[in-house]
């Protein structure tokens, strides 16, 4: 439109709230990151494993069922169907972690790399929009996909276990939820800071990747060896994995290795989740002086 003909005029309809205005990122990259088919197949595992698993936790609670276990069992039906601690542990808290890592791996690079890549930053901060908006609304991608493959299953798999063993098992047995609720969602919040942190200095997808394996690959063969040599256990806080662990076995009142102590753990994951945070805030500016 030529300038001298005077018909332009200002944008005068409604304006999105400040407070949700992160929002318009997840909005548009969550349909993205399920264009990809890889996605949308690993997304279903969760589904399926959660409603095995389900179905599995119902049994003990089918008289027909819980009967012929019983006489095919020889009476062992109240040992195999203990679904405590160790249940949880193995079947909902570590197939979590690990499904909300492969999830980071394959979403997490491209998040702002591709936006630092292209120049694209310079135009979000050109906007009403602040560094802290850009990685809450980087966040609200990672999170809730995290959250819906791990954190969220693991919650329901706990409260369908206790609306069907009643309130006495809920009494002995409520560490286990407050295991998955604080613990999971700790590991959800350190991977998805990690992953943007990564993006955020590696702008190729494929070394992004191999970064974030190697941040959680290399301390766990690296922790050992520091013990070893100094004679102590605290080489185990760069394990991340082991830590968050260490924190989700503490919370349910299981030993943890070494009796390492659990706020020692749940302070290094925390700490992660800072430094994460003060190299976003470094790397990410609108425009970056080179020398």
């Amino acid at each position: 439109m030529a300038v001298y003909e005077r018909n332009y005029t200002g944008y005068d309809g409604e304006l999105t709230d400040e407070r949700s205005r992160f929002l318009v990122i997840p909005r548009f990259a969550i349909e993205e990151v399920f264009k990809s088919k890889l996605v949308l197949i690993f997304f279903a595992l969760p589904v399926i494993g959660t409603l095995l698993v389900s179905i599995l936790i119902y049994l003990p609670h089918n008289a027909a069922v819980l009967k012929l276990f019983q006489e095919t069992s020889g009476g062992m039906a109240q040992e195999f169907f203990n679904y405590g601690t160790g249940f949880f542990r193995g079947w909902t808290i570590y197939p979590s972690m690990m499904l909300a890592f492969i999830m980071v791996f394959i979403v997490g690079p491209p998040l702002v790399s591709a936006d630092l890549r292209n120049n694209g930053l310079a135009l979000y901060m050109a906007r009403p929009f602040s560094r802290w908006e850009y990685i809450l609304g980087k966040l609200a991608v990672l999170v809730p996909l995290l959250a819906a493959v791990g954190w969220v299953p693991s919650m329901w798999l706990f409260v369908f276990q206790s609306y069907l063993a009643g309130m006495d098992w809920f009494k002995v047995n409520w560490r286990i939820g407050l295991a998955i609720l604080v613990g999971q969602g700790l590991w959800v919040l350190f991977l998805s800071l990690i992953s943007l942190a990564i993006s955020a200095y590696v702008k190729w997808k494929p070394v992004a990747r191999m970064a974030i394996l190697a941040v959680l690959i290399i301390p766990m063969g690296a922790a050992p060896i520091i013990n070893q040599l100094l004679d102590t256990k605290l080489g185990n806080v760069i394990n991340m994995m082991n830590m968050m662990l260490t924190l989700s076995d503490g919370i349910m009142g299981l030993a943890t290795p070494r009796g390492f102590p659990v706020g020692l753990a749940g302070f290094a994951l925390l700490a992660a989740v800072g430094l994460a945070l003060a190299v976003l805030s470094r790397k990410l500016r609108p425009y970056e002086v080179v020398g």
